[in-house]
C-alpha cells in the first residue's frame, strides 16, 4: 500500500498510529506514489531565459581570456625552463673551456717574476704588487705625434723564458686555430671572471659587436653569449689607446656579473687587478674607475685624434668613478682597458669599469 501524503500528515498530526504492516517507523512518511499526483500538482519547468547578444559576447570574451591566460602561463613555464637550461649549458661550456686552458695552472701566478725587476703576483684573486711598466711603443700614436712621443715612450722590457707564458701561448694558439675569432683570455681578480675573449672580424658588417651577444666562443647559439673585444680594437693590445671588452651580466653569476662587485667600496679597494692573456703576452691592468653610465655616453671610445684628446677622455671617465684609488696616476703614454656590461636595470644603463695597463710580460 502507498500512503497518501495527506493521510500521513493527518495521522502524524493527530498522533494516530497507522496500523499497517507495510508502514514502519523507518519509512519516510512523505513517500507517496507519483500515481496520486494530478497535473495541476506538478509544477511546469521554468523556461530558460534567452541569452542576449551581450551575454554571448561576455561568454566569448571570458573563454578567450582564459585561453590567453593559459597560454601565457604555459609560455612562462617554458621560458623559465629554457632559461635554466641555457644557464646550465653556458656553465658547462665555459667551465670546460677554463679546465682545458687552466689544466696545468696557466693562471697560477704565485711567485711569478715579472721580469721587470723582481715584482711578483700573490694570486689572481688577491692583491698583487708590481713595478710600473715601462712605456711602450704605439704605432697609432707615433703616426699622430712622433716627435713628442719618441721622447716619452720606450720599449717594453722583454722577460726571459717563462714556461707558464709559453704554455699559455701554445694553448691560445691551439684555440685560435679551432676558433679564429679568439682574441685572448681575461681574468678579473676577486671575481669568477675567467673566460676566452672573442672578436668579430672587422670586415663582417653584420657581426661586429652583435654576433657574440648571442653566440658562445664556439660559434653555437647561446643566450649568454661570449666575452668579446670591440671590433675596432687591434689584435695587438699595445696598439690600442682604449681596449674595450663586453659581456653579459648574467643573473646566475656567469660572464661579466662580477663587474658589479666593484660598485661596493670595500671590494673596489681590495681587488684591483685584471689580466689579459694573448698570444703576444700577458697584460696586467689596475682598476681605477667604476660607475653606471648610459650606453651612449661615449665611454667605449677607441679612437682619438691626439694624446691631449685621450687625456681629456681619461679625466672624464675617472671623474665619474664612485670610488677613488689612492696613489693611482695616469700619465703621458699610458693605456687603459674598459669592461662594459648591462646593469639588469633599465636597458640603456651599463656598468663601466676602467683599468690602467701597468705591466706586460712578453
Amino acid at each position: 500500500m502507498i500512503f497518501g501524503k495527506s493521510k500521513i500528515k493527518k495521522a502524524l498530526a493527530d498522533g494516530d498510529f497507522i496500523d499497517d504492516p507495510e508502514f514502519s517507523a523507518d519509512a519516510d512518511p512523505f513517500i507517496w506514489s507519483l500515481d496520486n499526483l494530478t497535473a495541476d500538482q506538478i509544477a511546469a519547468p521554468k523556461p530558460e531565459p534567452r541569452r542576449t547578444l551581450g551575454d554571448r559576447l561576455y561568454g566569448a570574451v571570458r573563454g578567450i581570456l582564459l585561453l590567453v591566460c593559459l597560454g601565457v602561463f604555459a609560455y612562462s613555464v617554458w621560458a623559465i625552463v629554457q632559461q635554466l637550461i641555457d644557464y646550465r649549458r653556458a656553465e658547462i661550456l665555459y667551465a670546460s673551456a677554463a679546465d682545458e686552458m687552466d689544466g696545468e695552472s696557466m693562471f697560477d701566478l704565485v711567485g711569478v717574476d715579472f721580469g721587470t725587476g723582481g715584482g711578483t703576483y700573490a694570486s689572481s684573486s688577491t692583491l698583487r704588487r708590481s713595478n710600473t711598466m715601462q712605456k711602450f711603443d704605439n704605432t697609432q700614436i707615433i703616426a699622430a705625434a712622433s716627435d713628442q712621443l719618441d721622447q716619452a715612450l720606450g720599449d717594453v722590457q722583454v722577460s726571459g723564458y717563462n714556461a707558464r707564458l709559453e704554455k699559455m701561448r701554445s694553448k691560445l694558439n691551439a684555440m685560435t686555430i679551432k676558433y679564429p675569432d679568439t682574441y685572448g683570455w681575461i681574468v678579473v681578480g676577486g671575481t669568477q671572471i675567467s673566460y676566452p675573449i672573442m672578436q668579430s672580424a672587422q670586415d663582417v658588417a653584420n657581426q661586429k659587436n652583435e654576433y657574440y651577444l648571442k653566440h658562445a666562443y664556439t660559434g653555437e647559439y647561446l643566450p649568454a653569449g661570449a666575452i668579446f673585444a670591440d671590433y675596432r680594437n687591434y689584435r695587438d693590445i699595445m696598439k690600442n689607446w682604449n681596449t674595450v671588452i663586453y659581456g653579459h651580466n648574467m643573473l646566475d653569476g656567469l660572464m661579466f656579473n662580477g663587474i658589479a662587485y666593484f660598485m661596493d667600496e670595500e671590494f673596489f679597494k681590495n681587488n684591483k687587478y685584471i689580466d689579459i692573456y694573448t698570444v703576444d703576452g700577458i697584460y696586467t691592468y689596475e682598476v681605477f674607475s667604476i660607475y653606471k653610465a648610459r650606453y651612449d655616453e661615449g665611454y667605449i671610445r677607441t679612437e682619438f685624434e691626439d694624446y691631449t684628446q685621450f687625456c681629456e677622455f681619461v679625466s672624464n671617465i675617472w671623474g665619474k668613478s664612485m670610488w677613488s684609488r689612492e696613489g693611482m696616476e695616469i700619465g703621458y703614454g699610458d693605456r687603459i682597458l674598459t669592461l662594459s656590461t648591462c646593469t639588469n636595470g633599465p636597458w640603456y644603463y651599463r656598468y663601466a669599469l676602467h683599468a690602467k695597463l701597468i705591466n706586460v710580460q712578453n
